[in-house]
């Protein structure tokens, strides 16, 4: 697909403005439709009025959607929703330290009114000791861990955040159980630690353990995570300096001298837009002005200044939390972190782009942390945290007035470049601006996919761009199942095609997941604001097949005074292998040829008897039964074995023409043709093919050729007999389908506009048009001087 460049210019293997195409393995072929679910706002509690829908993530072996700060959740391999948590979820969540540990419970819903939610998931911890500062005053001096004291490991999970709320943790166990939780603050952090003085050590259940003297006062309530796994929760309240606690051991036994810590050691700030790199979290402020950081090797445990006994130097997180150590990379608010395939981390604002390196060099390290150093790459950069793609090396996000693609590697080595990726099909971004609402990007089935906002009548649309072609194909719709195509073609002569889907909203954000047969599904999340609850949507997850448009080249002579006048339009197809439309006969006496209704007058009404129709039953489109929101287009063929034909009409003929003939799942009109049929006899095809002529870029009208439709034929595979070793399946692969006009417009150029719906693909396109040279012949004036 080009729209770069004139139509009359494009290559011989190129095509204008297409809807809903593929063009892999040299053919058009249709893509499928989007199933819509239904998710119900009783399920989480969320608003049923114009809900928030804020993200999506995959991590396998589920999706984890969020809505109105709710999370729900499906597995890969099912279609049913559940909760992780609701508007009212409660959990034990740790509380600001007063005389030690204290425990309460809240709930932890999300801002209902957050834009977005940010994910990111994170590994276990790999730097599991104690640390502290080489020097009570000289933070240069670096920083060294305790080998003496090992400390427990922060855990796996999927951090969630909001930019108001303190995050949550989603975590999955190996059994497939989820559990949540909020993540602790810096209140909660401490380095107080509680070490086992008995060789026997402990098993699970009720215990009063030995320990060495506590440090600290430790109350009811307070759980101390040992190394090994092992949750003890006190009964009772407990001065400084005792030697024994009582209390409840969960999870693993402890060994006789194991360590353990009140609560976890654990510190995660409040933020927005994440991403895990080089060992660290990466968390961009709430304001997006500042960059906040983890322990290397400790996602969970962010970077706080520590004394030289490894105490905080300030109780209060204003003083010594995370701003402490904070990095600021730009006054532009951050939109976007990204982990890049070099050692630099990619941080992007609207109006400029940054590659953040940390520096090990032991001279310029604090705390024993890196320090960083930051490249500018360009004055721009994404619109959100979801605009941007990795692709086979390069990187793409959009901005906010296109596509745009770099290198990392080479921008690593100075050499700049970063290209309008969008360059092709600049022309739909023409006076339209990308928000960040509703632009997200993601890799599925070898295809970059941005969902953008353009200057076209559909607005939101969803730009592919073929990853092994390096080319751009197609601008998808994301029709959804069960919803059909209306068409007008009245007495005037006006053709209108549109999609009467109106669940087909801009999208929010993307994941891709692999189920256990190994399909790769690709969901979205998108706008509800009339409330429908349909809002997560399975997309090319429908045996349907979307409504296909393909603008062809454009034809000329080249010469001003000659025209064309077109005659007619040849179509290649291959491998119609797969039903598209079909129903069976429901009619004891079956039906001889002829019209149905024999009169298609104005009064002819929804109420009309199924008499004057053919009457049909088990009508589907693929294997989806037909409803009167996906019935087929108007002179659309269906094929019997008999060798009938039944061209199947929507609208009147005569009387009021352009009058609805209000057919249904059970009653049809239409021309019955060549032969008759009987009682459950089969009509199918393997889809539809219309055309238009577009003539100096005006579509003609009825009176001129107008819009042409045909049903494609159903090729069904067999084996010829009598059967010869080797077997081999003798089918034809091909369809070939002829347009003619006898009156149509002329003009300078000449292209056409095919509508395509089915399995088959089309190959190849011929146009046969006529040279007329004008009347008039040229006149040549000169002037003298």
């Amino acid at each position: 697909m080009n729209l770069g460049v004139d139509d009359t210019r494009l290559a011989t293997d190129e095509y204008g403005l297409a809807y809903n195409v593929r063009n892999r393995h040299d053919a058009l072929e249709c893509v499928k439709k989007a199933i819509a679910f239904d998710t119900t706002p009783t399920l989480g509690g969320y608003s049923s009025s114009d809900p928030k829908i804020q993200g999506i993530i995959f991590v396998d072996p589920y999706f984890f959607v969020f809505v109105d700060g709710v999370c729900l959740k499906k597995s890969k391999d099912s279609d049913t929703f559940t909760t992780v948590w609701t508007t009212s979820s409660t959990h034990t969540k740790p509380a600001t330290y007063t005389n030690g540990v204290t425990t309460t419970t809240g709930t932890i819903q999300l801002s209902a009114s957050a834009e977005f939610v940010y994910t990111e998931v994170v590994p276990p911890s790999y730097d599991n000791f104690a640390a502290k500062a080489n020097s009570a005053d000289n933070a240069s001096a670096g920083g060294a861990s305790d080998y003496t004291k090992r400390i427990p490991p922060t855990v796996a999970g999927i951090v969630v955040q909001d930019g108001t709320s303190r995050p949550n943790l989603i975590e999955i166990a190996a059994d497939g159980t989820v559990t949540c939780r909020q993540l602790m603050g810096y209140d909660q952090w401490q380095s107080t630690t509680v070490q086992v003085n008995y060789s026997g050590g402990y098993a699970t259940g009720t215990h009063t353990i030995a320990v060495n003297p506590t440090p600290v006062i430790l109350n009811t309530g307070t759980i101390i995570s040992f190394v090994g796994g092992g949750l003890f929760t006190l009964s009772g309240n407990n001065a400084a300096g005792v030697t024994a606690l009582a209390g409840t051991l969960t999870g693993n036994r402890i060994e006789g001298d194991e360590m353990g810590i009140p609560g976890l050691r654990e510190y995660v700030p409040v933020g927005k837009q994440m991403a895990f790199h080089g060992g660290k979290l990466f968390v961009a402020s709430a304001d997006g002005t500042k960059l906040y950081h983890s322990v290397t090797g400790r996602p969970l445990d962010f970077m706080v200044p520590l004394t030289n006994l490894g105490e905080k130097i300030n109780a209060k997180e204003a003083i010594g939390g995370v701003e402490a150590v904070a990095y600021t990379v730009s006054n532009d608010p951050i939109t976007c972190l990204r982990s890049m395939n070099t050692d630099e981390l990619f941080v992007g604002a609207m109006n400029s782009s940054y590659a953040v390196k940390p520096d090990r060099t032991p001279a310029n390290t604090i705390f024993g942390e890196p320090t960083f150093t930051k490249k500018f790459l360009f004055a721009t950069g994404p619109v959100n945290q979801n605009a941007y793609v990795d692709l086979l090396g390069d990187s793409a996000f959009i901005d906010r007035h296109g596509i745009r693609s770099f290198n990392a590697v080479q921008q690593a080595e100075t050499i700049s470049r970063n290209t309008i990726f969008s360059e092709p099909i600049s022309d739909i971004f023409n006076d339209v601006v990308q928000d960040g609402t509703f632009q997200c990007a993601i890799v599925h089935d070898g295809y970059a996919l941005f969902h953008v906002l353009t200057n076209l009548p559909e607005q939101y649309l969803t730009v592919v761009y073929d990853m092994a072609t390096k080319k751009f194909v197609s601008l998808d719709r994301q029709e959804v199942s069960s919803t059909g195509v209306t068409w007008g073609d009245g007495n005037a002569g006006a053709i209108n095609v549109y999609d009467a889907n109106t669940y087909c909203t801009p999208i929010r954000d993307m994941a891709v997941g692999v189920t256990t047969a190994g399909t790769q599904d690709l969901f979205a999340i998108t706008d509800d604001p009339s409330s429908k609850t349909f809002w997560v949507k399975h997309l090319y997850g429908s045996t349907e097949f979307a409504m296909s448009r393909i603008d062809t080249k454009a034809y000329c002579t080249g010469e001003p005074k000659v025209e064309l006048k077109p005659n007619s339009l040849n179509l290649m197809f291959n491998k119609p292998f797969e039903v598209f439309h079909s129903f069976k006969i429901n009619n004891t006496d079956g039906y001889p040829p002829g019209v149905y209704p024999s009169t298609a007058t104005t009064e002819l009404l929804s109420t009309s008897g199924t008499s004057l129709y053919i009457t049909v039953d088990d009508f589907k489109e693929g294997v989806t039964a037909v409803t009167d929101d996906n019935l087929p287009v108007h002179n659309t063929t269906l094929f019997f074995d008999s060798g009938a034909t039944l061209v199947y009409k929507e609208f009147a003929a005569d009387g009021q023409i352009g009058k609805s003939l209000f057919n249904s799942a059970t009653k049809v009109a239409g021309v019955l043709s060549n032969a008759g049929v009987s009682d459950n006899d089969e009509g199918r095809n393997a889809g539809f093919v219309a055309v238009s002529q577009v003539v100096d870029d005006v579509r003609t009208d009825a009176n001129h050729g107008g819009l042409k439709t045909r049903g494609l034929p159903l090729i069904q595979s067999g084996v010829r007999f009598p059967v010869v070793f080797p077997v081999e399946f003798d089918v034809n692969t091909h369809a070939n389908m002829s347009f003619n006009w006898q009156a149509s417009e002329q003009g300078w150029k000449v292209k056409y506009r095919i509508y395509l719906q089915g399995s088959p693909k089309l190959s190849q396109v011929r146009l046969d048009a006529k040279d007329i040279t004008l009347k008039s012949s040229m006149i040549n004036q000169a002037y003298s001087a």
